[in-house]
């Protein structure tokens, strides 16, 4: 007995169905979290000055290193001076022991801000200060007029601010 003969029915004809294309975005890479303290200057001779003693910073330290720790993230410290009336120019007094503690961990890093000026440390930094310092450490920042640059000072200035910026330790 024979049997039907196979017979090619039609298909639908395959399309192409679209996916969506991924599309990547940037995701934000939190800052760090800081230790922020701020600080009263007081004004002396132009300058806004503010000092932290040693048990004082040793405490700030603490917490960031704590701080730190919990959040798996490096240890910061901001110190934020409150200008003085009139300042000029910033004068801060830090111990320099409190500070190698901060300059051992590991990212550390620590930031002197005033309406003066900003100035940040680094690891590196904070470990090469530190290596040199016994006892106090004394960051002075003041403002540079134009007229004290020579004329290669003035043209790499332009109109940008000049300031100089000096650390001293142990009154040296």
């Amino acid at each position: 007995k024979p049997t039907a003969a196979p017979t090619a029915a039609p298909t639908a004809k395959p399309t192409a169905t679209p996916t969506a294309t991924p599309n990547p975005t940037a995701t934000a890479t939190p800052a760090p979290e800081k230790t922020a303290v701020q600080l009263e200057a007081v004004l002396e001779n132009g300058a806004a000055v503010a000092a932290l003693d040693q048990e004082r910073f040793e405490q700030i330290v603490a917490q960031a290193v704590e701080r730190a720790r919990q959040s798996r993230e490096d240890p910061v410290v901001e110190l934020e001076i409150t200008a003085a009336e009139g300042a000029r120019s910033l004068q801060m007094t830090l111990p320099g022991e409190a500070l190698n503690t901060l300059a051992l961990q590991k990212g550390a890093a620590l930031t002197v801000g005033s309406p003066v000026a900003r100035v940040s440390f680094d690891g590196e930094a904070l470990k090469a200060v530190a290596q040199q310092a016994e006892g106090e450490i004394v960051l002075t920042v003041s403002p540079v007029q134009p007229d004290e640059l020579n004329e290669a000072q003035a043209a790499k200035a332009g109109e940008f601010p000049v300031v100089e910026l000096t650390l001293r330790f142990n009154g040296k």
